[in-house]
């Protein structure tokens, strides 16, 4: 195989999660992305100290993360299927749950600054979400109101 470049390791990890999440479609997607990952880090030069810094100011968009993406499992387990559906919307789904496109990092380094941004939902959504906003009464009118509520979390970091 060829190195990996930057803009095939996105497509890879946009063709390798599950639509609006952060969950791989199965342990050998997850697999994949994470060896492709190495493989980058691998091969990436060294930065040079403190002009690439400045690369990093800005806002970046969490588009995949190991830890959220599930298991990895080793290699010769590769062939485990993947988890059912059900499972992974029920995950994607559950109280704060990460939502897919809300996890953010904005990096000022002029001021020397890191805020991390994560989006979450407080009330389940998907197939649970409903079956609790279709529910009689005032529980089923509280969970209608609550389908769309956001809970956006900061940690402001300093650094020198």
């Amino acid at each position: 195989t060829g190195l990996v470049t930057p803009s095939q390791l996105t497509t890879l990890i946009s063709s390798s999660l599950r639509p609006s999440s952060y969950l791989a479609t199965s342990p050998a997607a997850a697999r994949r992305v994470a060896d492709a990952c190495a493989e980058l880090e691998a091969t990436a030069p060294p930065p040079l100290w403190p002009r690439d810094l400045r690369r990093l100011d800005g806002s970046w968009r969490l588009i995949y993360s190991s830890a959220l993406a599930g298991p990895q499992p080793p290699s010769p387990l590769d062939g485990l299927p993947a988890p059912p559906a059900a499972l992974l919307a029920a995950v994607e789904s559950a109280p704060f749950a990460p939502l897919g496109g809300g996890v953010q990092q904005n990096v000022d380094v002029f001021k020397r600054r890191i805020v991390n941004v994560v989006e979450l939902s407080p009330w389940p959504t998907g197939a649970l979400g409903g079956l609790l906003s279709s529910a009689p009464g005032p529980l089923g009118q509280a969970s209608k109101q609550l389908q769309a509520a956001r809970v956006v979390l900061e940690l402001d970091h300093s650094f020198s």
